[in-house]
């Protein structure tokens, strides 16, 4: 795993070394991220790897149950160590969505994975999805221009 610092150190397997650019550092910290192997994202003064977890669906019949289930796994979602925010887009020619759940580590996605909510919700995604599929992902880069405050990951 590679952490990199503010201070312009990055840590490889215990190793240690300065940045060839602490321009490139800063930048970080600014939410550009140069291609390292991996995408980090600022947290604080350590920049951390993000994953994300994309949920696909193909909405049915939403009815005032579902919605007060998927209000509580928001807010389980928000009050898990690691949670990092999300992003939702429509399709526009059909009702397919895609979410996009951010998260700093496996096991912070593991721990929102056994609330009691949300294990409900996946026990029960006929009545309310036609279809659905979950994509877990270890971003490895990300970068480009134009998105400003906008640009991924929304921490």
């Amino acid at each position: 795993m590679v952490v990199l610092h503010r201070n312009g150190v990055r840590g490889e397997s215990g190793q240690s070394r300065k940045c060839e650019n602490s321009e490139r550092t800063e930048s970080l910290v600014e939410g550009v991220y140069p291609r390292t192997g991996r995408v980090l994202s600022a947290r604080g003064s350590e920049l951390i790897i993000v994953y994300l977890v994309t949920f696909r669906l193909d909405p049915g019949e939403y009815d005032a149950e579902f919605h007060e289930l998927n209000d509580a796994i928001q807010v389980a979602a928000e009050d898990t160590e690691g949670y990092l925010g999300k992003r939702t887009w429509h399709a526009p020619e059909s009702e397919e969505a895609l979410v996009v759940y951010y998260w700093e580590s496996l096991d912070a996605i593991e721990s929102f994975g056994a609330d009691s909510d949300h294990k409900e919700a996946k026990q029960r995604w006929t009545e309310w999805y036609d279809a659905y599929e979950v994509t877990v992902t270890e971003v490895v880069e990300s970068y480009g221009s134009g998105f400003g405050d906008d640009a991924d990951p929304p921490v």
